[in-house]
């Protein structure tokens, strides 16, 4: 279901434009200055140059990424096998099913996934060769969700995403909406799709990787998220327009799922990244993450662990905490 995410800037300007131009117009040929025809075609003209300004508001999906700049999971360009694990409060199980069926069940299909569950891991401990979903109250924070993944140079290794229960209040109207939006998002930032869309401001997507106020447009993935995967991991018959990788995957023919393993060095330096994640907010994180992108309703950082290890931070924050 589409929908528009308010009163964008250009949307609203459009409007002052519209009623603007038609008054002047009006005015300008009722005080005997041109006849009925001319006045139809000087508004018919001016309304089109009033809308190809909102066009200027919509870029197109993904246009400032592109899947050779993303990391991915290591794949031979046929889709991977990949694990999600719950360790969820129950209250969260039915979102995270819906999200494992809805990425699983993509065309071109390149995902492989299994769900399985653990006990509830508020910690989010990450696991090789996975993606771990957890929620806790992890406080005003900033962020309503996170996804944290560790790469060695574009290939990730594990992933974990947290929702946080601090701003998911049992009374909102549109609770259960934002909490599959929410979901749906950050699981998405774990198999290395970026934003389709970083404004909140003009139409909907009507996918779960675009920025939006109204989560109930944007509660599942669609083609265009479907199309950058295929873009990343291939159509499961061979074809890929980005080149697949080989090392730490498992042997054999088909679909690739990761043996690749941290060292403990990098665990630990990603459970403090993910301590301070839970500390920062905005312009409070730490010196040393480098910012990638940022705005109103989100952003992401990378900390450079040295030896081509890297952890990558994906926040999404609500704008009117801001």
């Amino acid at each position: 279901m589409g929908g528009s995410k308010g009163c964008g800037i250009g949307s609203c300007i459009c409007f002052l434009l519209v009623a603007g131009t038609a008054g002047a117009l009006a005015w300008y040929f009722t005080a005997g200055n041109g006849d009925a025809t001319d006045l139809n075609d000087s508004i018919a003209n001016a309304f089109d140059f009033i809308w190809s300004i909102s066009d200027f508001e919509k870029e197109a999906p993904f246009e400032e990424v592109s899947p050779n700049e993303v990391p991915r999971w290591p794949n031979n360009g046929q889709g991977i096998e990949l694990q999600i694990q719950s360790a969820l409060e129950d209250r969260w199980s039915s979102y995270f099913e819906q999200a494992v069926s809805d990425w699983d069940s993509g065309s071109p299909d390149v995902l492989t996934l299994t769900s399985t569950s653990s006990s509830y891991d508020p910690d989010c401990t990450p696991i090789d060769g996975l993606i771990k979903v957890c929620n806790n109250d992890y406080g005003d924070t900033g962020w309503y969700g996170i996804n944290e993944i560790s790469a060695i140079g574009k290939e990730i290794v594990s992933s974990i995403a947290k929702m946080n229960d601090y701003y998911f209040s049992d009374d909102a109207s549109d609770q259960a909406e934002r909490r599959q939006y929410t979901m749906c998002h950050e699981m998405g930032h774990g198999f290395g799709l970026p934003h389709t869309d970083e404004s909140f401001t003009n139409t909907d997507d009507g996918e779960c990787m675009d920025y939006t106020d109204s989560p109930e447009n944007n509660m599942h993935p669609n083609q265009i998220n479907f199309d950058f995967l295929n873009n990343l991991y291939g159509d499961g018959t061979g074809s890929s327009t980005s080149a697949p990788t080989s090392e730490g995957t498992s042997s054999g023919g088909g679909r690739r799922r990761s043996l690749r393993q941290l060292p403990d060095w990098v665990q630990e330096e990603w459970r403090q990244i993910s301590a301070a994640s839970i500390g920062a907010r905005n312009s409070r994180v730490p010196a040393h993450w480098r910012k990638l992108r940022s705005n109103e309703l989100g952003d992401v950082h990378e900390v450079d662990l040295g030896e081509g290890y890297r952890i990558i931070v994906e926040r999404l924050l609500p704008h009117w905490l801001n």
